[in-house]
């Protein structure tokens, strides 16, 4: 399917497109109607499409939840928490699955589980915590596991 080339303005129309700019950005996500309404006058004002010939829809901004940029132009958007959430999700990504065999019964594979739904929980504790805010998540997360491990006694290669 063909991209939109979205709104873009004429010569003519650039001070009232601004306005109606303006006025989405305050609109947040939740007033999607109100929304959809400023952007039809936009869309109107220009002549624009969708790529089928069909009616163009705002989106809003993950971050700040309000129409008119997307979240990689939020003016509300913190580089260090974006940072520091791209860090969670490395995180978690390398708590991984055990092996498909895991026997319980066994005490080498039982602490190789106890280890993960440690790691697992540490990350579920302070994924919702007001670490992030302050950028200390990657020092807590490693300090608590570095405890856990020694806890279990888990060997070096699971680090």
């Amino acid at each position: 399917m063909k991209r939109s080339m979205g709104v873009r303005a004429k010569k003519a129309d650039k001070e009232q497109l601004a306005v109606l700019r303006a006025k989405l950005a305050t609109v947040p996500s939740h007033e999607w109607m109100r929304a959809q309404t400023i952007f039809d006058q936009m869309t109107a004002l220009v002549g624009a499409k969708g790529p089928t010939g069909s009616r163009m829809v705002p989106r809003s901004c993950r971050n700040c939840k309000y129409y008119g940029h997307s979240r990689h132009q939020c003016p509300h958007a913190d580089p260090a928490i974006e940072k520091e959430l791209r860090e969670i999700k490395r995180f978690k990504m390398k708590i991984i699955k055990g092996p498909e065999d895991c026997d319980p019964e066994i005490p080498h594979h039982w602490k190789w589980v106890q280890w993960q739904r440690g790691l697992k929980a540490i990350y579920d504790e302070l994924a919702d915590g007001p670490i992030l805010a302050k950028g200390l998540w990657k020092l807590f997360f490693e300090q608590r596991a570095a405890e856990l491990a020694d806890s279990l006694s888990v060997p070096s290669s699971w680090r």
